[in-house]
């Protein structure tokens, strides 16, 4: 895919749930994810399942330091 596109890995907020992840947001740019915002309790699994490499990401930015954004 070509462009710049959003994926939310995470939505949730401060309490735990099944079936979502708190914050956290990929920026993919050209078929390669490249931004990691935010990286809140669940995003990991997330992240895995989203095809994204590590070694992809030219940036990790935290918004701001707390555990529903920075648990994972």
């Amino acid at each position: 895919t070509q462009g710049v596109t959003l994926q939310i890995l995470g939505s949730g907020g401060p309490e735990l749930q099944q079936k979502r992840a708190s914050s956290s947001y990929l920026i993919w740019v050209n078929g390669k994810a490249r931004v990691l915002i935010d990286a809140g309790g669940g995003s990991a699994l997330r992240f895995g399942e989203s095809g994204a490499h590590f070694a992809d990401l030219q940036v990790i930015l935290l918004t701001h330091l707390h555990a529903d954004h920075t648990a994972d």
